[in-house]
């Protein structure tokens, strides 16, 4: 599918290009709509992939058609899960059966490309994970060795190398999947302490680190099919300052910053997804309910805003966000219950207006997405990149 920005200058009957010697280059009027002088060249918008779309923009590897860069297949592997990335490497969690019970390995490919690496293997479930420059931070149960319990769950420090590793805090609680890790080298994540209970913690990770008493609980009663009311499994974001998260009874919006909790009640007569998706920049807060995608401010000082409208019950499912910026990016099943399950990677700029769309795939669920400044980076049968 093309991209939705602009193709170049449409031209309707033909157009001159100043080449050396004053030639010019006359176009039939079909042709001449997806060309354009990029840096004094005349240039196919439609198929070049360095300027795919529009001049200058490149597909870091990929081909273009139509307009739109394709996605590069970076690594193959049998079961790919959470990612991350650094200025060098994709890193990915591969799931797989090895000797019985269920084996997680942490893998790593070039971002330009070339031969995925095996980290380490023989990890215990693991729910997800950063990375910095020297280490990386997972989220995973207890390991095999039995000096844990197997229902714990751990905060673990491993070296890039993947040969040494520290456990920084243990819980016989669950800990959601989502962790982050801010610029000051501490971790964000949340741990459910009882059923009703939600606690956030911050764990400085420099020092000899140890488990901190939480810096808030949050507590809302139960969930409206007896499954916790502030989903276990479900997302919280973290973007510097506030922590927000979606919860039910009464079905709301809340974001706890500097000792004081916002919160605003929405959707009254609606269910929320027990998984919810959510992501965050400074300014603006993210997440997916059964009809659309929501924005508020993390003041929650005013009413939720749809930017996005879908129906969950007829087929359509989001199934990751991301966000910079300056645009929110998710990926959507669109046909979700059929044999061939679509699938499209779409934009919407953070200021509003309409949706594009980026990529399209005839048989994938895109699980994960994570972003840098050129591309998107892509987990679900595969992994891929995708210029922006």
């Amino acid at each position: 599918m093309a991209r939705n920005n602009p193709v170049g200058i449409v031209i309707a009957a033909s157009f001159a290009l100043a080449a050396c010697g004053g030639e010019l280059a006359v176009e039939e009027a079909g042709e001449a709509a997806l060309k354009q002088v990029c840096s004094g060249v005349l240039r196919d918008l439609s198929s070049d992939s360095s300027n795919c779309g529009s001049c200058g923009h490149g597909c870091l590897g990929g081909t273009c058609k139509q307009g739109s860069c394709q996605p590069v297949t970076l690594a193959t592997p049998k079961a790919p899960h959470s990612i991350a990335t650094d200025d060098s490497f994709v890193y990915y969690v591969n799931q797989d059966r090895l000797d019985g019970p269920m084996n997680f390995s942490l893998w790593r490919v070039p971002i330009g490309g070339g031969a995925p690496a095996l980290i380490r293997n023989k990890l215990d479930t693991v729910y997800g994970f950063v990375v910095d420059a020297n280490y990386f931070y997972l989220n995973l149960e207890g390991p095999h060795e039995n000096y844990y319990n197997s229902n714990d769950q751990l905060i673990r420090k491993m070296t890039k190398s993947g040969e040494f590793y520290q456990d920084l805090a243990m819980y016989w609680n669950w800990i959601g999947s989502r962790i982050y890790l801010d610029s000051a080298g501490k971790l964000h994540y949340k741990v459910r302490q009882t059923p009703t209970e939600l606690n956030f913690y911050e764990m400085h990770t420099v020092d000899t680190p140890s488990p901190l008493n939480p810096l808030f609980s949050a507590s809302q009663g139960s969930y409206w099919e007896g499954y916790n009311h502030l989903f276990p499994d479900g997302d919280f974001v973290y973007n510097g300052s506030s922590y927000c998260w979606v919860g039910a009874g009464p079905h709301r919006i809340s974001c706890w910053s500097g000792g004081v909790r916002h919160e605003r009640t929405f959707n009254a007569n609606a269910n929320p997804l027990l998984d919810t998706k959510m992501v965050a920049n400074a300014t603006q807060i993210l997440w997916v309910e059964r009809d659309g995608i929501y924005w508020v401010p993390p003041t929650v000082n005013q009413a939720p805003i749809r930017v996005y409208s879908y129906q969950y019950y007829n087929g359509h499912f989001i199934t990751a966000l991301a966000i910079d910026d300056k645009y929110l990016y998710w990926a959507e099943n669109i046909e979700q219950w059929k044999a061939k399950n679509p699938s499209a990677i779409r934009r919407l700029s953070l200021k509003g207006g309409s949706p594009s769309t980026l990529a399209s795939f005839d048989n994938e669920t895109i699980d994960h997405i994570v972003t840098d400044a050129k591309a998107l980076y892509l987990s679900g049968q595969k992994i891929w990149k995708l210029a922006k």
